[in-house]
């Protein structure tokens, strides 16, 4: 470890305190991505593997003990696990790493006896972790691990030469935690030489290279730069002398082709770069070294079948555009300084419709995009720039778009606050808006008993693909198939089950979802359509407020390593000693009321350990939570009670709404914690709602007349009576209200249209309310419009 001291200056450290007290106040909402006796890494040490070599990483947490094995998001090849000793706080394994592993960021999970941890990032690197002592650091390249505590500072001595350039490099909130790293460089004398922040796009980490003009020691400093921390938050700095450019130009790779890359913050660096032929079309790490004898870095890179159009300088105005020549492609460039506009032709028929979607996160790029695009007469069609989402979260910018004539089209590229850096390098996909499927799941992780299942649900979302979804498995061991495997027509949601049979190897998978269909064009025949699950895990803990509404996960919590966000963990267990089911897929709760569901279980003989059982999603919470809408009441299962009722009951403010709903059974079979998971639809509504029955007609003459029959229609938990109040209507004579009486169903009345009303439309609106449980319940009202309209005239025989 770091040699530390608390920070001595009082005025820093007063603040520092307070921050630290408003920062504590933030963490007492409540955490999600944990539950109670789930395995938990929380931080390993050191945060990085060294490839090429043999690594001791010890995993520090909770509900660590009896681990069985590492999963990484890494192909197999790359890596060996030895588990050496655990403990509930603490996991220790040796993990190999072969020498061609590419460098980068990945993720990790530890299997214990009682499943699936949560995922945590790491680092690999080519550096191994220096041990630092009382003398200065002379020698580089060098990586130092160390963590970012409140209110402290740890202190690295260097010393160097006159004229020495060395790069500097933080991973703390790449690594998924809240830390936000400052560095700064004092001198021999104590002056302040540089300090570096956030380098954007890189999260709230920083990296940046230094040339020392006077040679002697010097003192680099690190904390957090709000003097907040945690023993969680660690950090991995490397020093050395690697290329300091977090973006290139191209940012994507053709599979196979030999690529010459360049990073717009080293003018005149030229690296050259091959991915196999067989690289699958996703963003993957490149190893990037400026001579063999110096230190690698890495950059994340796109592997793509679309051509790269590259911007040429002069590109600013419209009049020298950078052009595309056909599409799909894949428009790049840099705003290399404050002010800086991008322009791009290509050439579009009548009718063609195309997608643009821009990127630069993914990049590690510091632009934040406005994309114009301007027909050929000079009119701007499109304006785009980042999509706010539900929560708060932003997406970058993307739109379809439809030429109505032929013609020169002008993409035009700035960044929205008009900046512009090296560092501001961004591409946009053009391509054909063609059918697509896109599939999305919360579940990254899967721990399934053989002879058992767990439930995997999704969504997904169709764009011209309205047909019905073949789904596969790609990984995953024999014994281990998806129920149901077909998506019906038109869905947008499915609930399948991950089911392991008696075979299924126990273990650790890795599994991929495959989505595919056909869609039949006139022009083209049947094509194809190809789509892997995405998956999101949640790295770190994400904050809840006092309604419980969770707070939008930071941006290094959504923009993950590509690795991470299209892989299924999947551990394979012995079988457990009991099943669980529902007795119905949904169930109907009247708002303000309670409804009742069935738990059915069964067990093996030699199994008597009680089954306790939680639910989650939607508006469901606990009990205690008075802001959740709507909790359950569940009794735990015996071996004297195999079924057991779940009470759901509804409070005053729920919303009408059909949600899934998460079912969790949990129970102990000797030292091992077992949970299955199941779920339901749970559909909160009025205790009743009122229909007319038969519909009305919709179009009289004056002088007519008609019976109007309202019907209600009660839940099972209300029996109470309804009243209904027409709303007036001028010139029509209505009751002033209705009671439909509790032991009756329905009420009606007869509304004559006088002979001299103006023609025209009336609306018959009814305002229906009832007394469910304490509250009073008004439905949606129910309406329908009438035309009163004066018939023509017969016509006369000739």
């Amino acid at each position: 470890m770091l040699p530390r001291k608390p920070q001595p200056s009082p005025t820093r450290l007063v603040p520092s305190l307070f921050l630290g007290l408003i920062w504590f106040l933030g963490t007492v909402f409540l955490r999600v991505g944990s539950s109670q006796a789930e395995p938990f890494i929380e931080h390993l040490e050191p945060p990085a593997l060294t490839r090429g070599g043999t690594n001791r990483l010890t995993l520090v947490g909770s509900e660590l003990d009896r681990a069985q094995q590492l999963w990484m998001s890494l192909p197999a090849k790359f890596f060996q696990i030895k588990p050496l000793e655990s403990s509930s706080d603490k996991t220790v394994v040796e993990v190999v790493i072969s020498p061609d592993c590419p460098l980068g960021l990945y993720g990790l999970r530890l299997a214990t006896e009682d499943g699936l941890s949560n995922l945590h990032l790491f680092v690999i690197d080519e550096l191994t972790p220096t041990r630092l002592g009382d003398s200065p650091l002379k020698k580089f390249p060098a990586a130092i691990e160390g963590d970012l505590v409140a209110a402290e500072v740890d202190r690295i001595p260097l010393e160097v030469v006159a004229g020495q350039t060395l790069s500097f490099d933080i991973l703390g909130s790449r690594l998924g935690t809240d830390a936000d790293p400052l560095l700064t460089l004092v001198n021999a004398d104590g002056k302040r030489v540089l300090q570096r922040d956030n380098s954007p796009g890189l999260f709230y980490d920083c990296q940046f290279s230094h040339t020392f003009a006077t040679a002697g020691r010097y003192t680099l400093e690190v904390r957090d730069s709000r003097y907040l921390g945690s023993p969680h938050w660690r950090y991995w700095l490397r020093i050395g002398n690697f290329p300091a450019g977090r973006v290139s130009l191209p940012s994507t790779l053709l599979p196979g082709i030999l690529t010459k890359l360049e990073l717009p913050e080293l003018p005149g660096s030229q690296f050259e770069v091959q991915l196999p032929a067989d690289q699958p079309a996703a963003g993957t790490f490149v190893t990037l070294k400026s001579k063999p004898d110096q230190t690698a870095t890495w950059l994340p890179l796109l592997c793509s079948t679309i051509p790269a159009a590259i911007e040429s300088e002069p590109n600013d105005t419209r009049d020298s555009p950078t052009h595309i020549t056909a599409v799909p492609a894949s428009a790049q460039g840099v705003l290399s300084q404050r002010g800086d506009v991008d322009c791009f032709s290509l050439y579009l028929t009548k009718g063609q419709k195309l997608t643009f979607r821009a990127e630069t996160m993914p990049l590690q790029s510091a632009a934040d995009l406005e994309l114009l695009l301007i027909d050929r007469t000079g009119r701007e069609v499109q304006r785009m720039d980042d999509v706010t989402l539900p929560g708060g979260a932003l997406e970058e910018a993307s739109f379809n778009f439809s030429a109505n004539d032929d013609g020169l089209f002008m993409l035009q590229v700035r960044d929205l606050s008009g900046s512009g850096s090296p560092a501001h390098a961004y591409r946009i996909e053009v391509a054909p808006q063609r059918p697509k499927l896109q599939l999305t799941s919360e579940i990254s992780a899967i721990t399934v008993p053989q002879q058992s299942y767990q439930r995997l649900p999704f969504n997904v979302v169709r764009t011209d693909c309205p047909g019905p979804v073949e789904l596969s498995l790609v990984g995953a061991p024999a014994g281990v198939t998806l129920e149901p495997s077909t998506i019906p027509e038109g869905a947008n949601t499915a609930d399948c089950r991950l089911i392991a049979r008696g075979d299924a190897p126990l273990g650790l998978h890795t599994l991929h979802v495959v989505a595919k269909t056909t869609v039949s064009s006139p022009m083209t025949g049947d094509n194809e359509v190809v789509a892997y699950m995405e998956v999101k895990p949640l790295v770190d803990h994400q904050l809840v407020n006092p309604d419980l509404i969770k707070h939008a996960l930071r941006e290094n919590q959504r923009y993950l390593p590509a690795s991470v966000t299209r892989s299924i963990a999947l551990q394979i267990t012995p079988p457990v000693p009991f099943t669980v089911e529902l007795a119905e897929p949904q169930l109907t709760l009247p708002r303000y009321l309670q409804a009742t569901t069935t738990i059915i279980t069964t067990r093996s003989d030699n199994f008597a350990a009680p089954i306790s059982f939680t639910v989650t999603g939607g508006q469901v919470g606990e009990e205690r939570q008075g802001r959740k809408q709507v909790f359950a009441r569940i009794p735990q299962a015996t071996a004297e009670q195999l079924s057991v009722p779940a009470l759901f009951v509804s409070r005053s403010l729920a919303n009408e709404l059909t949600e899934r709903i998460d079912l969790n059974a949990t129970t102990k079979h000797g030292d091992r914690t077992i949970r299955l998971h199941r779920s339901f639809q749970l559909a909160v509504k009025p205790g009743f709602e009122v229909t007319l029955d038969p519909p009305p007609p919709t179009t009289l003459p004056p002088g007519s007349k008609f019976t109007v029959r309202l019907a209600v229609q009660r839940q099972p938990t209300f029996q109470g009576p309804v009243t209904i109040e027409p709303q007036r209507l001028s010139g029509i004579q209505l009751p002033e209200e209705l009671v439909i009486a509790a032991e009756n169903n329905s009420a009606e009345f007869e509304v004559n249209v006088p002979e001299d009303l103006r023609p025209g439309r009336f609306r018959f609106r009814f305002v229906a309310t009832g007394q469910v449980g304490t509250f009073q319940e008004e439905p949606k009202p129910k309406e329908f419009d009438l035309e009163v309209k004066v018939p023509p005239p017969e016509k006369k025989p000739k």
